[in-house]
């Protein structure tokens, strides 16, 4: 047994030095030598642990080497905000084992939240660790609390670190972590597509997950994608700048794909020439190109390159969104409103736009408070956005609420200015009832986007990606009708020569009732 002191000695020895030891040590001291040997060896990466908690059988690749980078950085504090998108098959989620495994074996006082798709899974990555720590607790220098040690949450034995795994949606109130890992967050393609639950990650995402985070602390997102809306998709749409991007496509992209899609060629993370495997030596590309051939193109952009696809049938492309945005417009307000979609109808997602017509009579969409909210927080969110915004309308659907709608627009202004927060003449309230479907009521005014009649101001990433995802049948996304009963209030109808398309659509006023066009 070596002491502290012995241990800290052998540490600082050039690695000949040591071997010199090892040799000329007492027999009592070899195994003892040998143990620390195998521990500094683990210490390296998560994938050197592995290779010495399996003998040599854990596999290794450079696409692993990268992600035994990104941990390396988190654990010196170089990133803390990494994403990493890869291939299904290709050991994503049992590196992401070894990964909390080495960072606890460094940091033994330190919480770390495990999430996926379910708590089961979840649940299935603590069972493992905890069953690899107690089998190896002298190597991995970690005990864990006899009185704490369930799969699903476990505690190191005298310090107050541990691990806590839950599934995407549930909650982790009163448990701070310094690393949370959200591993695979989507189960599959049918939840993958569904706005409804995109939005719940989302909030998850929102409320839980980054609440959760001490000071200082690190979050790592590592899945395959899947659509554009999953939750790797939208926290690069909102945040991009904020997080260190490792995608690892399948097979490395040529420019010409990249702009193909629309989007800037980026050097491959791992200097791969275009057209080489990720994993040659476990998916070469005959076996990869079979699976192209069985899976489809869509599923191929999305889960195998990382590139998901907007659907066909969507009513903007990604490419018109992003050619809308006017950081800074030259145009002044003439009018300014605030649009409403209720929740309730089975909703419980409240859109809430706000966005002004300018003098060069283009619609200028300014703000996004969209959430899930019941009606007095809706209402009250309504409001001050309309205060802020310095609107003198507030458009709101009655679909469901009818005058109770209303109502609760009125109370909340009223409360709002007994508060002192608002101050003022209220702004008029429109109602407006929805005698169509959707797709009649937004396909008039995508036609407006597509004539370079509505902008945005800066980005509203979640707009744009209900507008660049949303496909007629689907549930109805709350931002999409918000921004089309803005446009319908706030975008005068073109006339004369000059009529674009969508104009006889957007003139139509049998679509909504209670609101035409320029009113």
């Amino acid at each position: 047994m070596l002491t502290p002191e012995a241990e800290t000695a052998y540490r600082a020895m050039p690695r000949a030095q040591r071997r010199r030891l090892a040799r000329t040590a007492p027999a009592d001291l070899r195994p003892a030598l040998y143990l620390l040997e195998q521990r500094m060896q683990a210490e390296r990466s998560p994938g050197a642990l592995a290779r010495v908690l399996t003998a040599g059988r854990e596999l290794q690749a450079p696409h692993l080497d990268a992600i035994d980078s990104a941990f390396l950085d988190v654990d010196a504090g170089r990133a803390d905000r990494v994403g990493v998108f890869m291939p299904p098959r290709h050991g994503k989620s049992r590196r992401v084992r070894w990964a909390v495994l080495w960072y606890l074996m460094h940091h033994p006082d330190r919480r770390v939240i495990i999430a996926s798709y379910s708590a089961t899974l979840a649940e299935a990555h603590g069972r493992w660790l905890r069953d690899t720590i107690e089998a190896n607790t002298d190597l991995v220098g970690l005990r864990l609390r006899p009185s704490s040690h369930a799969a699903g949450r476990w505690d190191i034995d005298g310090t107050e670190g541990g691990l806590i795994a839950v599934g995407v949606g549930g909650g982790a109130t009163g448990h701070g972590a310094d690393l949370i890992i959200v591993d695979d967050p989507v189960k599959g393609a049918e939840d993958a597509e569904s706005l409804v639950m995109q939005d719940r990650t989302w909030d998850w995402w929102q409320a839980v997950a980054q609440t959760r985070l001490e000071p200082n602390g690190a979050i790592v997102l590592i899945q395959t994608r899947w659509s554009p809306g999953d939750l790797g998709g939208r926290i690069l749409a909102d945040d991009p700048t904020s997080w260190h991007t490792i995608n690892l496509p399948a097979v490395a992209m040529h420019p010409d794909e990249y702009r193909a899609l629309g989007l800037d060629p980026v050097p491959d993370a791992l200097a791969r020439a275009p057209g080489e495997a990720l994993w040659d030596t476990r998916y070469d590309l005959p076996r990869l190109e079979r699976i192209r051939r069985g899976v489809g193109d869509r599923v191929w952009w999305a889960l195998y390159q990382q590139q998901p696809r907007s659907p066909e049938g969507a009513l903007l492309s990604r490419e018109q969104l992003r050619g809308a945005r006017t950081p800074n417009p030259t145009a002044t307000p003439v009018r300014v409103a605030v649009a409403v979609d209720p929740s309730g109808g089975g909703r419980d997602t409240a859109g809430i736009v706000a966005g002004w017509l300018g003098n060069d009579q283009r619609l200028y969409l300014t703000h996004d408070r969209t959430g899930r909210m019941p009606s007095e927080a809706w209402a009250r969110a309504a409001c001050e956005l309309a205060h802020e915004t310095g609107a003198e309308r507030i458009v709101i659907e009655t679909n469901f609420g009818g005058d109770m709608a209303t109502l609760a627009v009125r109370t909340a202004w009223q409360a709002l200015t007994d508060e002192g927060t608002v101050s003022g003449v209220p702004p008029l309230i429109t109602s407006v009832r929805a005698r169509r479907g959707k797709l009649l009521r937004a396909e008039p005014i995508a036609g407006q986007w597509a004539e370079d009649r509505i902008r945005i101001v800066g980005a509203l990433p979640q707009l744009e990606h209900e507008w660049a995802t949303w496909l007629p049948g689907a549930a109805s996304p709350g931002r999409i009708d918000a921004s089309v009963y803005l446009a319908y209030a706030l975008l005068p109808v073109p006339s004369g020569p000059a009529r674009v398309a969508g104009a006889e659509q957007l003139a139509g006023t049998n679509l909504l009732r209670g609101l035409g066009p320029g009113r």
